[in-house]
């Protein structure tokens, strides 16, 4: 087994990216076994890619970002040792006619730098950001120009085999809601198509609940939400209010000697401050939405899947002349 694939890889990072000085005669530095270390370079890291791509789909911790990062510098210092190793051999080749002899030409430090950013590019599909982190690594303006040309070589040639990066794969595998900022998304159709009607839905009157109803609620069903009505027979929106500040406010309430499971719940913000014969009642209302993002019936869902990509918004509820018609979420898209 390559010994480069038993060290740690922050410190096999570290190592690649230094340069040899005139001292250091063994390891990656050894000019008689050069031709063993770009072996093993090369096979640490085929073998890495292996297991890093059997790790990264387990449901343990399994980073992406070192790995990437050395399997690119293992790939980029092997290159250099390769190319540092003919300019030796034959130092009057035309491709090195740029080199001064009495300067160090050929860095395979800086080739496994580049490597580095091109791997982690390919992997990622970022690019900027990619640059950002060598650049904080290495605190060398001077390599920036040839990292951002390798960044947008290795990004193209990945973008070639499919425009999603390895985390937005791993959200699609996963089944999320996710809208890329950079897809443009053709649909066809009306917010009425897409959502859930009101019918279908569980609502929840601002005035008319109870503690003992409010936690039979959050028993039969599993939703994230729930959209606050004036009365469902009205069905105009008040506003919405999340599962888990429900529970927790519910929860206090239930474990509580104050309230009882006759207790009246109050869920709307327009409602005057109770008096003191009513001080059992149980306050909902500074954990309701009294703004939640809605949109009209008959809304073109072109515009509701940019509302979600540009709001970030994970629902909005459709309403007409006030009263709530719907619900979308990002899932619907």
């Amino acid at each position: 087994m390559s010994v480069y694939l038993r060290a740690d890889m922050v410190t096999l990072v570290s190592n690649l990216f230094t340069e040899c000085t005139g001292q250091e005669t063994d390891g990656l530095c050894s000019r008689g076994d050069r031709a063993g270390n770009v072996f093993s370079l090369l096979v640490t890291s085929v073998l890495r890619v292996l297991m890093t791509s059997v790790a990264c789909g387990l449901a343990v911790p399994a980073g992406m970002f070192t790995p990437s990062m050395a399997t690119g510098a293992s790939i980029g210092r092997a290159f250099g040792m390769v190319v540092q190793t003919l300019y030796e051999n034959h130092p009057t080749w035309r491709l090195f006619g740029a080199c001064r002899p009495d300067v160090p030409c050929i860095t395979p430090g800086v080739y496994a730098l580049v490597g580095a950013a091109s791997m982690l590019a390919s992997t990622t599909r970022m690019t900027v950001t990619v640059v950002v982190i060598m650049f904080e690594l290495t605190d060398a303006l001077i390599y920036v120009l040839p990292i951002m040309l390798a960044v947008t070589v290795s990004k193209s040639v990945a973008d070639a085999f499919g425009k999603d990066g390895y985390f937005e794969s791993i959200i699609h595998l996963n089944g999320y809601p996710f809208l890329s900022m950079d897809q443009e998304y053709v649909l066809h159709g009306t917010s009425d198509e897409l959502m859930v009607r009101v019918s279908e839905m569980t609502v929840v009157e601002a005035n008319g609940e109870t503690l003992e109803s409010v936690l039979k609620l959050l028993r039969e069903s599993s939703y994230s939400g729930f959209p606050v009505v004036k009365s469902k027979s009205s069905l105009v929106l008040v506003g919405y209010i999340s599962r888990s500040d429900m529970a927790m406010v519910a929860e206090r309430a239930r474990v509580s000697s104050v309230y009882s499971n006759a207790s009246p719940c109050c869920f709307s913000r327009g409602n005057i401050e109770l008096p003191m014969a009513h001080a059992q009642m149980l306050d909902f209302r500074p954990w309701v939405d009294a703004t939640p993002i809605t949109i009209s019936h008959g809304t073109d869902v072109n515009l509701v899947a940019e509302m979600f990509r540009e709001l970030g918004v994970r629902y909005v509820l459709v309403v007409h002349h006030g009263a709530l018609l719907g619900i979308i979420t990002k899932k619907d898209i």
